[in-house]
């Protein structure tokens, strides 16, 4: 079977400080690469990389020749992670809608998206409000003077949009503290070691969602977990695998990415005053100025990698059949050919197709989610603390070195005296 035999390009580090610290030079050089090259990425190996918005919504969009299951392109597995995990985690951390295609993809995506439809994301605002101004008077004790500082990723950033996401599954508020300290720690995994020693905490969390199927089945109730239940699209269920692997996937995908993305947010907005003054005046622009930020910081780097189904010519290279293709959403969002001046921050930017949620069947099914989560948390921050400022030099961030998102270690803020 041919897989890349070239020396893979150079250059494209996404472990490098510059994706963190200043996205648009950084993707701008991804570019110049071409729309799409050869790179030797973590994990994945040698791959291609779909650079140009053309090419990376072409990749995302077509699925006759770009798939996720390596199975489809003629591959025994995706990653080495995959064949060292145990049976029973495997299933469920590979069971659900992300790693499917075709008619199997549609089907779970219907069934997700019908349960997800049920819970009113407007009607759920209210209470989204509730949850964040109690996180924010939870911390209030801390802020007792302005030169205290205090870290918003441990206090508010993490538990917040995980509280939503307990609410969201209809958890019941007795057992969220426990859950939420379990989950919080699983969030936390960033190796293959992480994971083998969270394995009893892994354990706990899903024998606590499999007794809350259980109990819904028996009783429904509120919530997302009883709508996944009883969720039918032409007379079929989720099965017990793939329930658990969707609760995984809503709580860890919901999670993640709405932490990095309010993180992101804040970090935006203190280090840009006018954006912050503009938005703080009028938040009716709260959605316009979330978008803007998802494009210019590129907050999710990359999409899961897709396989290429056939030979064939893609941007001026030639693909071969069972060759790992990476849609790189960060380079997109700074195309020059879709964006203008693409390093500049345009709250008011019109059209904006980003691409930080992805694109085609796969896209991002809780965007609708996280954008709100985002605008109700920083109104309810900015109207609580409005002389709000950075506890660090704002020109050096605490950035981690997740790969294929813009992350931060800690985010110390403190009120402006």
């Amino acid at each position: 079977m041919p897989f890349l035999k070239k020396r893979a390009a150079t250059g494209f580090d996404l472990t490098s400080p510059e994706f963190r610290v200043n996205p648009g030079l950084a993707f701008g050089k991804v570019l110049t690469q071409g729309p799409v090259f050869q790179s030797r990425m973590p994990i994945v190996g040698n791959s291609w990389i779909a650079s140009s918005w053309e090419a990376v919504a072409e990749t995302l969009r077509n699925t006759q020749d770009f798939v996720r299951d390596p199975r489809i392109a003629g591959r025994q597995n995706e990653f080495w992670i995959s064949r060292i995990l145990p049976r029973k985690f495997k299933r469920l951390f590979f069971n659900n809608m992300l790693t499917r295609d075709g008619e199997d993809h549609r089907r779970l995506r219907t069934l997700v998206s019908q349960a997800f439809q049920r819970q009113n994301i407007q009607q759920m605002e209210t209470r989204i409000n509730a949850i964040a101004i109690q996180h924010l008077q939870n911390m209030e004790s801390n802020f007792n003077s302005p030169s205290t500082g205090i870290d918003f990723i441990s206090n508010f950033c993490r538990p917040y949009p995980l509280a939503v996401i307990c609410e969201l599954l209809g958890l019941p508020e007795s057992d969220r503290p426990k859950f939420m300290k379990w989950f919080s720690g699983m969030s936390r995994v960033r190796s293959a070691a992480g994971i083998f020693k969270l394995l009893p905490m892994m354990n706990r969390t899903i024998k606590y969602l499999q007794d809350q199927f259980e109990q819904v089945r028996k009783n429904p109730r509120p919530g997302l977990i009883t709508s996944l239940v009883e969720a039918e699209a032409e007379g079929d269920r989720l099965q017990q695998d793939e329930l658990l692997s969707t609760a995984l996937l809503l709580l860890l995908a919901g999670h993640e990415t709405t932490l990095h993305l309010l993180s992101n947010s804040l970090l935006t907005l203190l280090q840009l005053e006018d954006e912050k003054l503009a938005l703080m005046t009028n938040w009716a622009q709260a959605d316009a100025t979330i978008d803007e930020i998802l494009r210019w910081t590129s907050v999710v780097h990359i999409a899961k990698p897709r396989f290429v189904t056939r030979d064939r010519k893609f941007h001026g290279q030639m693909l071969n059949r069972g060759e790992t293709i990476i849609p790189c959403l960060g380079s997109a969002n700074f195309d020059p050919e879709v964006f203008t001046a693409p390093t500049e921050f345009q709250r008011n930017r019109t059209p904006n197709r980003h691409m930080t949620f992805g694109n085609g069947p796969h896209v991002c099914l809780g965007m609708s989610l996280a954008r709100a989560e985002t605008r109700i948390a920083l109104q309810a921050i900015f109207e609580k603390w409005p002389q709000l400022v950075a506890d660090f030099r704002l020109s050096q961030p605490d950035f981690g070195r997740r790969i294929g998102m813009r992350t931060l270690n800690t985010l110390m803020l403190k009120r402006n005296a």
